[in-house]
């Protein structure tokens, strides 16, 4: 090693080596430096110690003050790139002060690669080392804490725990050269991630980590770990996208104010005329934990925030009417009582298809699509098809289980919002009432022994939506009207001996147009 260590720092100590293979253009090139290398490891790992490591672009310059390790572990037979210690990453001009400080545990990028009399051969031989991929077991990267901190206030910026990802791809195939691995690509890929994140003051900073530093730095604190099978039978890279599979198993999901457990299943198929088939399968448990709902309220409104500028230039009224109630809603939260979402458990469940012919048709199909917290929630399926050559259609059923008791829970921020939340109580509980009046009346079994469900087919024309059915309701016409006659018919129940019944209901209901007031008195008289 000390005959390498020292043909290394002839040739390339202190020179700056341009990595990228685009022209001599200085907004191209990403340039690395090193002062000097040294032997490391001797007996059990052959190796250097590469001396104040360097990576220099445009705009930034990233400086390793503790040494990067390169080698193979004879040992563990593994090929390794391992860095403890800390650096610096400085925008330039670099005297301005700006940039961070990397403090990392043992961060090492290793890939297993047995010694064997292959190996031997393929070195002894002098033939293209491209080849000594096929004899690699695994990749894998490993980290312990990592932290980052401001150069200019020495604020904390970052902490990570620990990370762990490892790669095993499919060796089915030998491959000779770089071309032919580009060529025929691994069938499969196996990926396992497992991160904690600590700390997290990210969001809108860009860190300039350099290329031995790079990892997804994420603005949340959490802990995810989960398993990934990436497969295809395409055989060049460029055509993955025609037969890829994307295989989520068992990914957990732990942070603050949200837990999940999640598997997903993608299959896609597609060919150079644009026709394609697509299918996606989502099993989630997640739980909510108390102060997930004002938290998320709250980044939407952080986010909105930001995009005000552009908003007061277009004068949107859609957007200050939302910014407006979300501000109210953050304001008066304790009203509203969110903690009734959170602590609970639920299960979501997907499985959509989506088939395309060019010029021809679109079928959209929804075999499921569900959301329950014990025993109630609710599950929709729905076929969409879009025929150039025949008629198009959209129908399917909406199942809600325990209906009345959602439509509690979910009344008292419905009618929270907007007009509604000036209504009086009794107001908002006439409205409560008259919707879950309305759906049981549209419903397929509005007068079964079923009281807790609602369960709604539906059928739409969309050559004619007039030729709509939903529920047991023939006429697309003939919904609003219904609407309105259950709310007047759940504010008469609030009208008390020897009080105006106009009156009255116009105090319930104050927002009903009066044409169809009357009307749905008349229908009571006949």
């Amino acid at each position: 090693m000390f005959s390498l260590s020292h043909s290394i720092n002839q040739q390339y100590a202190g020179t700056n080596l341009n990595i990228e293979e685009a022209d001599n253009n200085p907004n191209q090139q990403y340039l690395i430096k090193f002062s000097k290398v040294q032997p490391y490891g001797f007996p059990f790992k052959l190796g250097i110690s590469v001396i104040n490591w360097q990576e220099e672009s445009i705009n930034r310059v990233t400086e390793f003050t503790t040494p990067i390790n390169i080698g193979y572990d004879l040992l563990k037979q593994k090929l390794f790139i391992h860095f403890s210690g800390e650096a610096f990453g400085k925008f330039k001009p670099v005297q301005r002060g700006f940039g961070v400080r990397f403090y990392n545990e043992n961060c090492i990028l290793s890939t297993k690669i047995p010694l064997n009399f292959k190996l031997f051969e393929i070195v002894r031989f002098k033939k293209d080392l491209f080849e000594v991929i096929n004899l690699i077991e695994n990749i894998k990267f490993t980290s312990g804490k990592t932290e980052i901190f401001d150069l200019v206030d020495n604020q904390k910026l970052y902490e990570e725990d620990h990370t762990i990802l490892t790669m095993l791809f499919d060796k089915s195939k030998y491959y000779t050269s770089k071309q032919d691995f580009l060529d025929n690509i691994p069938q499969k890929l196996a990926i396992y991630y497992e991160t904690e994140i600590v700390q997290s003051n990210l969001e809108d900073r860009i860190i300039p980590a350099g290329l031995l530093l790079y990892r997804p730095a994420w603005n949340n604190n959490f802990k995810f770990s989960g398993n990934f099978l990436i497969s295809t039978s395409s055989v060049n890279f460029k055509d993955i996208a025609k037969d890829l599979t994307i295989e989520v198993t068992n990914a957990k999901i732990n942070s603050n104010n949200f837990e999940n457990n999640i598997n997903l299943l993608y299959k896609g198929k597609l060919n150079d005329f644009g026709n394609n088939n697509i299918d996606l399968l989502v099993d989630s448990q997640f739980k909510l934990k108390p102060g997930f709902i004002i938290g998320s309220l709250e980044f939407i409104k952080k986010y909105y925030d930001k995009q005000t500028y552009l908003f007061k230039l277009s004068d949107n009224k859609l957007y200050k009417d939302f910014n407006n109630e979300l501000s109210y809603i953050l304001n008066n939260n304790k009203q509203y009582n969110f903690s009734i979402f959170e602590d609970r458990e639920y299960n979501f469940n997907l499985n959509i298809n989506l088939v395309t012919e060019l010029n021809k048709l679109t079928r959209a199909q929804i075999n499921a699509l569900s959301l329950y917290s014990n025993a109630s929630g609710f599950n929709i399926t729905n076929e969409t098809i879009v025929n150039a050559l025949k008629d198009s259609y959209s129908k399917g059923t909406i199942i809600i289980n325990n209906y009345s008791r959602i439509i509690d829970v979910l009344s008292a921020y419905i009618y929270g919002v907007g007009d509604f939340k000036d209504f009086s109580e009794e107001s908002k509980e006439v409205y409560g009432n008259a919707l879950k009046s309305f759906l049981k009346t549209i419903s397929d079994h509005p007068n079964s022994s079923n009281l807790i469900d609602a369960s709604i087919e539906y059928v739409f024309d969309l050559s004619d939506l007039n030729k709509a059915k939903i529920g047991n309701i023939d006429d697309i016409n003939k919904l609003i009207p219904l609407y309105y006659l259950s709310l007047y018919q759940a504010a008469v129940k609030k009208v008390q001996p020897g009080e105006n019944v106009k009156e009255k209901i116009m105090e319930l209901i104050p927002n009903v147009n009066q044409k169809i007031l009357e009307e749905c008195i008349l229908d009571e008289l006949r």
